[in-house]
């Protein structure tokens, strides 16, 4: 199983109705796996309360930006 596909099976994990794109789960690949389930939580969690079924690096930026303060 390749680490973006893992990536994706962690977001079902937290939330089956929810998908994310390949380029958004490759921006999450270099998170470290420590880090990366909080991570994914916060960003399913923002994606629930905007109504999104899908989750795009875009959004995944945006999120991002956010937490830094931006």
């Amino acid at each position: 199983m390749s680490e973006i596909e893992k990536v994706k099976d962690e977001v079902k994990a937290i939330d089956a109705a929810l998908e994310i794109t390949d380029d958004a789960a490759q921006g999450l690949v270099a998170v470290p796996s420590m880090f990366r389930g909080m991570a994914l939580k916060a960003i399913v969690g923002k994606a629930k309360e905007e109504g999104l079924s899908v989750i795009d690096k875009e959004f995944v930026d945006k999120v991002n930006k956010e937490r830094m303060g931006g």
